[in-house]
C-alpha cells in the first residue's frame, strides 16, 4: 500500500531536542562587544530520512526582548518535528534607540544577519541533522517574522542606515551575509518559503517576482502592534512604516507567486495566548502550505490505451534521481516487473483497468497519486447466426474484438465481408468463420451446421377473362405444382402456369401446392372471384369478332367506345394488350399454333372469344 503521510500529520510519536547549540559570535547593540548566539534543534526520533526540510524559526519581542523557548515555541516546534521536519529556533542580537528610526531598522538588519547565519551553520551540518539544504522555511512570530520577510525579499542595498550607520550607531554592520560565522562559505541559503505569523515587511514593492517564494501569513485584522495592512508599528512614529498581511499577499497574487492569507477576523496581536485554539490554526495551516511546497507534482504515467488479454504491458513515469513509486492495480493484473519507475503488468482480466502511480522524492514527502487508464481486450471470439430465404442464406457476424473475418462456406466459395449473403442449392453445410484480431496476433474459429431451406415457397397470382381464370405459381425451387381450383377440379402439372375454366361465375378458394424435388411441400391460398360472362358470350349489340383459322380476326364495333383488347395464350401469359376505339383488325400471323382467348372490356362489359390458331 501507499501510504506515507510524511509532512501531512504527526507519524512521530516522540521528539529528540538538542538545546543551546552554539552557531555564531556578532557585535550586538550597546556597550558589549560581542555575543554569542545559540539555537535549539528538534527533530522526529528513530528517523531514518536523511533529507529533511528544515524550518527555522524567531521569536517575537519587537527586537527589544524576547527568547528562543517563549510562549508557543516549543510545542510549535515539537508538532512540526512529528510531523518529520527539523525545526531551530535561534537567537539574535536585540535591543536598538527607541528614539531613532535608523537604529530600528539597524535591528532588522542585525535579525536577518543572525538568522542567516544560523541558516549557514545548519547547512553546513546538514550531515548530521539530516536537513536538505535546498529546502529552508523562514518562520516566526511577529519581529521574528518581519526579519524573515525582509531577509527573503530585501537586499543589503535596501538598508543604508546599516551600511552607513546613524547618529547613535555610527559602526557598519558589515555585509548582510557575512556576520557571526563564516559556515557554507558564506553563502547565502534562498529559502523554499516563508511563514509568518502576525509579521510585515516594510515596502511590498521590495517583493519582486524574481523572489518568487511561496508566503503563508497569519494574523489578527485587529493587530495593533504590527498593522494588519499598514502603519507603524505600536503606532510609534519612530519606528518605520511597514506592511501586514494583506498587502504582502495582494502584492503577491498580483505577480502570481503562491501565497496565502488567513485572516483571524477581530484578533489582535500574539492572539494565541487569549485563544488557545489559533495554536492548532497555526499548525494545520503551515502543516497544510509547507506540504504543498515539498511534495512532488503528480508524475504523468504513460503506458498502452489498449492491451490484449494474457498480453505484457509496460507503464513508465519519468525518472527523478531519489524519488522511489508505489504502484498499485486495478483489476485482475500482475506486476511481473518493478524496477521502480516502470513496470511490466500481466492482465489476466479484460475490460477497463487502472494503473496507479504515487512518487515519494528524496526528502519522503509523497505526490498524489496519478492514474492512468488501459483497456484490456478480451481473447477475439468467433460467432455467428444466419437466416435462410428460399435459396440464399444471410450471414451475421456476431463475433467479439475482431478487426477482420474469413470465411468458408462448404460450397468452394469464401468471404471476408462481414455480413455476407451466400447463394445455395438445398443441402447440408459446414459454415466455418475465422475471426482475427490483427493487433492481438490472435483468431478464433467458429464452425455452424447450415440447412438451407429446401422447401418451396408457395405463392400464386391469377387473372381472369369471363369463365377463365389464368394462375401464374412462384417458380423458386418447385418440380409440382399441384392446383386445386376450388370448384372440385385439382390438376398435377410442372409448369408454374395454368389456365382453368369454370362453369360458373362466383368467389372460389384456390390453393396452390408447390413441391420441391425432395418432396418437401408449402402450400398458399387465394380467393380468386370469376366472372359470368364465358368464351364466345360475345354482345352482338357492342362488338362481334369474327377470326379465320390462318391469319386475323375481325373486330367490329357497333357503338363508340374506348375498348381495352387482351390477347391470352393457355398458360395464361398476356401476347397483345391494345385499346380501340373503332373497327380493328387483329393480325394473327405471329401467334404460335395453339389456343389463345380475346378479351374486350369497356366500362362494366367484359366480352371473351377464344381464338385456334392453325
Amino acid at each position: 500500500m501507499c501510504g506515507s503521510l510524511r509532512y501531512q500529520d504527526s507519524i512521530f510519536h516522540t521528539v529528540d531536542t538538542t538545546l543551546g547549540v552554539y552557531f555564531a559570535t556578532a557585535n550586538p547593540f550597546g556597550l558589549n562587544s560581542s555575543q554569542d548566539l545559540y539555537l535549539d534543534i528538534y527533530q522526529p526520533a528513530n528517523d531514518t530520512q536523511k533529507h529533511r526540510p528544515l524550518i527555522v524559526f524567531q521569536h517575537g519581542g519587537s527586537f527589544m526582548n524576547g527568547s528562543r523557548n517563549q510562549t508557543i515555541i516549543p510545542a510549535y516546534a515539537t508538532y512540526f518535528a512529528k510531523c518529520g521536519y527539523v525545526v531551530a529556533s535561534i537567537d539574535y542580537r536585540l535591543g536598538f534607540d527607541p528614539l531613532s528610526t535608523g537604529s530600528s531598522e539597524r535591528a532588522v538588519y542585525r535579525a536577518i544577519q543572525d538568522l542567516r547565519a544560523s541558516v549557514r551553520f545548519l547547512c553546513l551540518q546538514a550531515d548530521q541533522y539530516g536537513i536538505d539544504t535546498n529546502s529552508v522555511i523562514l518562520d516566526g512570530n511577529s519581529a521574528g517574522c518581519i526579519s524573515g520577510l525582509c531577509s527573503a525579499f530585501i537586499s543589503e542595498q535596501q538598508f543604508p542606515s546599516a551600511i552607513h550607520g546613524t547618529l547613535t550607531e555610527s559602526s557598519d554592520l558589515g555585509p548582510i551575509d557575512s556576520s557571526g560565522n563564516n559556515d557554507f562559505g558564506y553563502r547565502y541559503v534562498k529559502p523554499r518559503g516563508v511563514i509568518s505569523h502576525w509579521g510585515a515587511i516594510m515596502d511590498t514593492a521590495f517583493i519582486t517576482l524574481s523572489d518568487s517564494l511561496p508566503v503563508l501569513c497569519i494574523q489578527g485584522t485587529a493587530d495593533a502592534t504590527v498593522p494588519y495592512i499598514s502603519g507603524h508599528p505600536y503606532s510609534y512614529p519612530i519606528f518605520p512604516i511597514v506592511y501586514g498581511s494583506l498587502p504582502v499577499t495582494t502584492r503577491l497574487t498580483n505577480l502570481h507567486v503562491r501565497n496565502k492569507l488567513v485572516a483571524l477576523i477581530g484578533k489582535g496581536h500574539e492572539p494565541e495566548g487569549p485563544d488557545p485554539t489559533i495554536n492548532d490554526t497555526m499548525n494545520n495551516e503551515g502543516r497544510e502550505f509547507l506540504w504543498q511546497i515539498f511534495k512532488p507534482l503528480p508524475p504523468a504515467i504513460t503506458g498502452p490505451d489498449t492491451i490484449c488479454y494474457q498480453k505484457p504491458a509496460t507503464y513508465s513515469v519519468p525518472h527523478i534521481a531519489g524519488s522511489k513509486y508505489c504502484w498499485q492495480l486495478t483489476g485482475n493484473g500482475v506486476i511481473t516487473r518493478n524496477v521502480g519507475d516502470t513496470i511490466n503488468v500481466l492482465w489476466s482480466d479484460s475490460g477497463i483497468v487502472t494503473v496507479y502511480a504515487t512518487e515519494t522524492n528524496y526528502m519522503g514527502a509523497q505526490a498524489d497519486p496519478v492514474s492512468y487508464r488501459t483497456l484490456v481486450a478480451p481473447r477475439v471470439k468467433a460467432s455467428f447466426t444466419f437466416g435462410v430465404y428460399q435459396l440464399q442464406c444471410r450471414f451475421v457476424n456476431t463475433s467479439k474484438y475482431e478487426s477482420s473475418v474469413y470465411w468458408n462456406f462448404d460450397n468452394g466459395d469464401t468471404s471476408s465481408a462481414f455480413y455476407p449473403v451466400e447463394p445455395y442449392t438445398p443441402g447440408t453445410y459446414q459454415v466455418t468463420e475465422i475471426a482475427y484480431n490483427e493487433q492481438c496476433a490472435a483468431a478464433d474459429t467458429f464452425i455452424s451446421t447450415v440447412v438451407v431451406d429446401t422447401c418451396p415457397f408457395a405463392h400464386f397470382t391469377y387473372q381472369e377473362a369471363g369463365l377463365n381464370g389464368f394462375f401464374y405459381g412462384d417458380t423458386s425451387n418447385t418440380v409440382l405444382y399441384d392446383w386445386n381450383f376450388g370448384d372440385g377440379s385439382m390438376v398435377n402439372v410442372v409448369t408454374p402456369n395454368v389456365l382453368h375454366q369454370y362453369q360458373h361465375g362466383g368467389n372460389y378458394s384456390v390453393i396452390l401446392s408447390e413441391i420441391n424435388s425432395q418432396g418437401c411441400k408449402n402450400s398458399d391460398t387465394v380467393v380468386v372471384s370469376i366472372f359470368n360472362a364465358s368464351v364466345d358470350d360475345i354482345n352482338a349489340g357492342s362488338v362481334s369478332v369474327i377470326c379465320n383459322l390462318f391469319s386475323s380476326c375481325d373486330v367490329k364495333l357497333t357503338e363508340p367506345g374506348l375498348w381495352n383488347m387482351e390477347v391470352y395464350d393457355i398458360l395464361g401469359q398476356l401476347w397483345m394488350h391494345r385499346q380501340i376505339s373503332g373497327d380493328y383488325v387483329l393480325q394473327t400471323s405471329q401467334f404460335r399454333p395453339g389456343v389463345y382467348l380475346i378479351k374486350l372490356s369497356c366500362g362494366n362489359q367484359s366480352l371473351v372469344t377464344k381464338l385456334v390458331k392453325q
